[in-house]
């Protein structure tokens, strides 16, 4: 069979795959006639495999439908995949990193928090800020066991400021952060041994990325001030009680013959992590804390976490704590 077109002259089974699709149409010289082609102006038909012919990829070599900041650009091709704004104050920086975001540079001022909290011999502690020239900005002390504290705080950003914390006993731990931006600038946390720790930061080089560990839970939002009272009765020295907190861990103790006076109320004052806290109560005589009581919950809720009395010797009660809402 023989098939004449125009001045060609093509024997049938002889002809190839390319010629078939130069007679047909082949745009993009892949082999395949455009018709039956599903990319016939991309030879390479969709190498990323987005579903996205190349001559049309938004992003070649990524997926096109991967735009986390919205912004219509895949994540694959966009220097901020996280800010929809770009660098819009043209330093270099994705808005979403950006100290200053809406200030050409490095070097302004920025706010951060300081964070600090003690353990329970707080009378000796205290703290300093610092600038980079060793001028004291701030510092202070620690009203009560186990008190911590937040302060906004504004240093330069291309320049050194250093914390300083005493602490007698050891037993502090702090942190420097940006909240919004996720970042942590600095941090410590002392061992028993270690009593004085200086710790300098610079927010434009030191900044890394912040999720509050275990050990900082205080640090998440979930903390809040908690006043555990203890009503002594009428045989106060025969009172003893121990807090522990969700990991078993003593926060504080008070051993028989702490107190004296009878009919006291004696207040303990701590910043808490949301979460199952233990009470251990004991009575040295056997007969319970006669006239006496305990009670644990926020200063100012319409209601407490927990509160009771010992019946016996000793009792150990668990006291959920929930920082959201007064019980």
């Amino acid at each position: 069979m023989v098939l004449r077109v125009a001045s060609w002259v093509l024997v049938a089974g002889c002809v190839t795959g390319f010629e078939t699709a130069a007679l047909l149409g082949d745009r993009d010289a892949d082999g395949r006639p455009d018709t039956a082609d599903a990319c016939p102006d991309d030879p390479d038909d969709d190498a990323d495999g987005d579903g996205v012919c190349g001559d049309v990829d938004a992003c070649p070599g990524h997926p096109d439908d991967e735009d986390a900041d919205g912004d219509g650009l895949p994540d694959g091709c966009d220097a901020c995949p996280d800010d929809a704004e770009g660098d819009r104050d043209g330093d270099g920086l994705c808005a979403s990193d950006d100290l200053c975001p809406d200030e050409e540079g490095t070097g302004c001022d920025v706010q951060l928090i300081l964070g600090i909290q003690v353990d329970f011999f707080y009378e000796e502690a205290t703290w300093e800020l610092s600038d980079y020239r060793g001028s004291l900005e701030d510092s202070g002390g620690f009203a009560g066991p186990g008190a911590g504290f937040f302060r906004r705080i504004t240093v330069p950003g291309d320049k050194s400021t250093c914390v300083r914390v005493d602490d007698r006993d050891g037993g502090s731990r702090g942190v420097i952060f940006n909240r919004r931006l996720g970042q942590r600038y600095a941090g410590w946390s002392f061992e028993d041994s270690r009593k004085r720790a200086t710790v300098c930061f610079t927010p434009d080089e030191d900044g890394e990325p912040f999720e509050a560990p275990l050990e900082e839970d205080w640090l998440r939002d979930g903390a809040c001030k908690v006043d555990l009272l203890i009503d002594v009765g009428n045989a106060p020295q025969e009172v003893a009680w121990g807090l522990r907190d969700p990991e078993d861990k003593l926060i504080q103790g008070v051993t028989f013959g702490t107190y004296a006076a009878a009919g006291g109320e004696e207040r303990y004052s701590y910043t808490l992590a949301e979460g199952r806290y233990t009470l251990e109560l004991f009575d040295e005589g056997g007969d319970g804390w006669t006239g006496g009581g305990w009670k644990l919950g926020k200063p100012g809720a319409s209601g407490p976490f927990g509160e009771g009395t010992l019946a016996g010797a000793e009792e150990t009660v668990t006291v959920q704590i929930r920082c959201g809402a007064n019980p």
